[in-house]
């Protein structure tokens, strides 16, 4: 083990958050198993079998999500499905409860007469996709295109990937 672990190890042990993330980034370089620390200390640098098994159930179910997410921002920026909202008297844009799962209004400008979809831009991102998706794989309420990606997606889902 080189110097540079020791001491992240004895950052870490001091309670320092940023030695923390920094060891984590380490372990996932070399493939060290977090759930089984100590074969570290034993100098292995290989997952144990069981860690390999989650780490690849993990991956699969990663690829379904983003598979998920793909369909319905492709379904959106297509045009083909547009995001759940209403207009106001003046031509601006707001979601709906379902659509506004806490990141399309953050960090955005509202909208005004001379930009009036600002939201609606937000609600076709990708990022956006992915938070409605996790809410639809968590059981909250969600847009029905959104919905009717995820049931469809449980209808064929492989094994392994289930939530």
């Amino acid at each position: 083990m080189d110097a540079t672990m020791q001491s992240l190890k004895r950052r870490v042990a001091g309670g320092d958050p940023q030695a923390q993330r920094s060891l984590d980034r380490a372990h996932d370089r070399a493939g060290v198993c977090r759930i089984h620390p100590e074969q570290l200390l034993r100098g292995k640098t290989r997952f144990c079998r069981v860690c390999k098994a989650l780490r690849k159930a993990d991956l699969a179910r990663e690829r379904w999500i983003k598979e998920i997410v793909n369909t319905v921002y492709g379904r959106r920026q297509n045009r083909s499905v547009h995001p759940d909202g209403d207009f106001d008297k003046a031509g601006r844009w707001y979601p709906s409860d379902e659509e506004d799962q806490g990141d399309v209004t953050c960090n955005v400008r509202s909208p005004s007469r001379t930009w009036p979809y600002s939201y609606m831009l937000r609600a076709r991102t990708k990022q956006h996709c992915r938070v409605l998706v996790e809410a639809a794989l968590a059981g909250k309420d969600v847009p029905g295109d959104v919905a009717s990606a995820v049931s469809r997606a449980r209808a064929s889902e492989p094994e392994g990937v289930a939530p």
